[in-house]
């Protein structure tokens, strides 16, 4: 919803000063870095608010941006009493938000900040079309006609031969069973294609640590545990030749590293939440085991 000053908000005209506030999880993120290229394309200056980590992960790929921690005291005060550099930062300011659409205080504390426009976009929509298309068309801006092809961060180097597993998620709902991961991996192991197994294991996957460990042991993987984002982006960037995961950050992350991915979708719908990239196969499960 947009809330413009004066009028009808149409954002088919260059933006001056814009700011973006995105939460969520590392998938929720990056299924935004197209529609933030786009803002910065469109801005003479453009403020992310989102985690000090996401920032870590994309910020060579985001020059002369402004990022804000959304964890931050700063970003805390527009729910309550806006502080007065903030306030001033955002006068005039074009607003995109992923949260706060039902917090009557951060409308109106933006508004009383002089921001020009307020436009609250639906981070978790139950309906196709896929969710970045639905970003664009809530900003009134044109969807890229790449946007599910496109190599969305900066592209990795090398002839990548390891074949990576990302066998959890955020949810364990969103899990396909460990023997689709199986059946995957003999097969392509077996094609000479890959020169090593890769295991990734998350916060999230800690109780599964042992059954994983057990599932892949036949193919002596090497195990990443838990690293830190930017580190995640640069073992895949020079190790990964394929990625199989769920649908989860990760995955997400590969598939715009120009990765070709494997992901498997148990109960989120894939017309919704389909990583973007170029090399993208999206597995069901009932089709992967007998």
């Amino acid at each position: 919803m947009a809330v413009p000053a004066g009028g009808r908000a149409i954002f088919s005209r260059r933006l001056g000063n814009t700011w973006s506030f995105r939460s969520g999880g590392l998938g929720d993120f990056l299924l935004t870095i197209p529609f933030l290229k786009a803002l910065r394309q469109k801005s003479e200056r453009l403020t992310v608010v989102t985690r000090q980590t996401f920032r870590a992960l994309v910020e060579e790929d985001f020059p002369d941006t402004l990022w804000l921690d959304s964890d931050g005291r700063e970003v805390a005060s527009l729910f309550s009493r806006p502080e007065d550099f903030l306030c001033q930062r955002l006068r005039n300011a074009h607003v995109f938000s992923f949260v706060g659409e039902r917090d009557g205080d951060l409308r109106t504390n933006l508004q009383t900040c002089g921001c020009e426009s307020v436009t609250f976009l639906n981070s978790r929509p139950e309906k196709p079309p896929h969710v970045t298309e639905q970003m664009f068309r809530s900003a009134q801006m044109s969807i890229p006609s790449d946007l599910k092809s496109r190599v969305w961060l900066m592209k990795r180097s090398g002839d990548a031969k390891g074949l990576w597993v990302h066998p959890g998620s955020g949810a364990p709902r969103k899990n396909a069973p460990l023997q689709a991961f199986r059946q995957r991996i003999s097969v392509l192991m077996s094609q000479d294609s890959f020169d090593r197994l890769y295991v990734l294991m998350g916060e999230a996957e800690r109780p599964l640590h042992g059954e994983v460990v057990r599932a892949f042991a036949p193919w002596n993987p090497t195990m990443v545990i838990e690293p830190p984002l930017p580190e995640l982006r640069r073992l895949m960037e020079g190790s990964a030749g394929r990625f199989i995961g769920n649908d989860s950050g990760p995955c997400h992350l590969a598939a715009m590293l120009g990765i070709p991915v494997e992901v498997f979708f148990v109960t989120t719908i894939p017309d919704i939440w389909r990583p973007l990239g170029p090399y993208v196969t999206v597995m069901g499960v009932r089709a992967s085991l007998p």
